[in-house]
């Protein structure tokens, strides 16, 4: 296969580099702006990676540099796998790397923080599957297997299971069909550092999954266009239990300094718009974490669950539409006509379901694709909230879409509107007027879809109601310490809007919010 050579430096001429104030400065103003405060800090974060790894491997060690920062997606959550379109920014944190090439396949992963992340080394031949895996179902059932198989050992994901995926998902993807290789890939030794909270919804996971896959990308010469390297992060992600998209690799790869990216994964399109001028995003950590290697991850791929039975059951009542819809976007006004058909065809979804009660409205020829869904994740103790839960995909794809009209025509109140209606179908809880939190849940059942669909007949503000786009579903992945947060940001002026950013269930939240509003914004918080 051809290949193409990476530039590596010794140690010694990186750190020289770095050393250099206004040297490091006007290399990397096109990555990181012009800012000086934020400069030092990527300096000091380089530096730091470096003198680890030079105590480890010795100034004359060659070496690459690669890093992938975190990312807050503005609007269109949930639904990068459901073929939605996100809205994503990257930050100024960020995971770096420094990787040296091995001459044999053992990957030998460090970090800074060697505390809190232990060292590891694996052998890259010992991990893959024994054989090709034909297709992503395989991938899906051999890398859930895996995870089970830690499972019953009573094994926690280590952060190096991200770096090991990558390095699976990159020698499956060089394999033949009758197992031999193309390129049986080489190891590297792995120094890691980053700044961007881990479980904080900011994409830290997919940030390191990256890093390990440019790495060995780079280190091996392999030759991949940039569209087919986010579907293999995409789907390689999945070897630590999770069934999420490719949303995040796409923005990290793909982001552009002070834009907004628009990107759709399936099929891949990307585009942009200027970030707003006099405005700001804050991002705040509710101090919760969510785990997406325990009871969270379950929650998770419940909620996927849920999409996956939804479209199989709509589908499976109208087989007149299988010849144009194929994901969950496609249930969009274009595809199906008007909102009102929206509304029918979300109506006749169950509110909640049990596997039993699924299996029994799905032709006997699905049943085996339904039950690999369900074995992705323990079974939900009251049962699938499906129709909630397309409610809000269907919806926050329609958000997704109408978020980059309003961003393009600088409508900046009504992009608050949107997060506010995003978030709610994310909600738990909302406070009172009193300042307490009551528990809280938005409607989707039969009266209220049934009035939606009357109201949408009708002309004037009960019409405007009705739009698809203000329907917040009910996904429920907030926590109440998350929606306490948004409620207080709200509540001061000058913020446009708040939600919750990334899966959910603890995290961080952001505001957008106007340049003179930030030090309020941050009193109160």
């Amino acid at each position: 296969m051809n290949r193409v050579n990476v530039k590596l430096a010794q140690l010694e001429r990186w750190l020289n580099f770095i050393s250099d104030e206004s040297v490091f400065a006007r290399h990397m103003k096109d990555i990181y702006g012009g800012d000086e405060t934020l400069l030092k800090e990527r300096r000091c974060a380089y530096e730091k990676t470096l003198r680890l790894a030079t105590h480890l491997w010795g100034l004359k060690r060659k070496v690459a540099i690669v890093r992938a920062p975190g990312r807050i997606n503005l609007m269109g959550r949930h639904i990068d796998h459901r073929g939605g379109i996100v809205n994503p920014i990257t930050l100024s944190s960020e995971l770096i790397a420094v990787v040296a090439p091995r001459s044999d396949d053992v990957i030998s992963a460090h970090n800074v923080e060697w505390v809190k992340y232990t060292k590891a080394q694996f052998r890259i031949s010992e991990s893959i599957p024994p054989r090709k895996l034909a297709n992503i179902s395989e991938w899906d059932r051999w890398t859930m297997a895996q995870v089970e198989e830690k499972r019953k050992h009573g094994e926690q994901i280590h952060w190096t299971d991200y770096i090991k995926g990558a390095a699976v998902m990159l020698q499956e993807h060089l394999r033949e069909n009758d197992s031999t290789f193309k390129l049986k890939l080489k190891g590297m030794d792995l120094v890691a550092y980053g700044d961007v909270p881990p479980s904080a919804g900011l994409a830290s996971s997919s940030a390191l999954f990256m890093i390990a896959s440019e790495a060995l990308v780079a280190l091996n010469g392999l030759r991949i266009n940039d569209e087919e390297f986010v579907r293999l992060c995409g789907y390689g992600e999945w070897y630590v239990g999770t069934r999420g998209g490719a949303g995040d690799h796409a923005a990290i790869k793909y982001s552009r300094q002070g834009c907004v990216s628009h990107i759709r994964t399936n099929p891949l399109s990307i585009s942009y718009s200027p970030f707003p001028k006099g405005l700001k995003v804050v991002v705040f950590h509710s101090l919760e974490v969510a785990q997406k290697s325990g009871g969270a991850r379950d929650i998770f791929n419940q909620r996927v669950a849920c999409y996956e039975f939804g479209l199989m059951l709509m589908l499976a009542r109208h087989p007149e539409l299988r010849e144009k819809v194929y994901q969950l976007s496609d249930i969009n006004i274009c595809t199906i006509g008007s909102v009102p058909k929206i509304y029918k065809l979300i109506l006749e979804l169950p509110m909640i379901a049990s596997l039993h009660s699924i299996l029994a409205s799905l032709p006997s020829e699905q049943h085996e694709h339904a039950f690999k869904v369900a074995s992705t994740h323990a079974s939900p103790k009251h049962g699938y909230p499906i129709r909630g839960v397309c409610l809000f995909g269907i919806s926050e794809c329609e958000r997704s879409r109408r978020f980059i009209e309003l961003l393009q025509g600088e409508h900046v109140n009504e992009l608050g509107l949107l997060m506010k209606i995003s978030h709610d179908g994310d909600r738990v809880a909302k406070m009172d007027k009193r300042g307490r939190m009551r528990k809280y849940e938005t409607r989707c059942d039969d009266a209220h879809l049934n009035r939606l669909i009357k109201k949408c007949e009708r002309l004037g503000e009960e019409a405007i109601e009705a739009e698809l786009w203000r329907q917040p579903g009910s996904y429920r992945c907030s926590t109440i310490s998350i929606d306490f947060m948004v409620d207080v940001a709200n509540s001061i002026d000058g913020v446009i809007g708040a939600q919750l950013s990334g899966a959910g269930l603890g995290g961080c939240m952001m505001a957008l919010a106007r340049e003179d509003a930030v030090e309020k914004l941050i009193e109160e918080m």
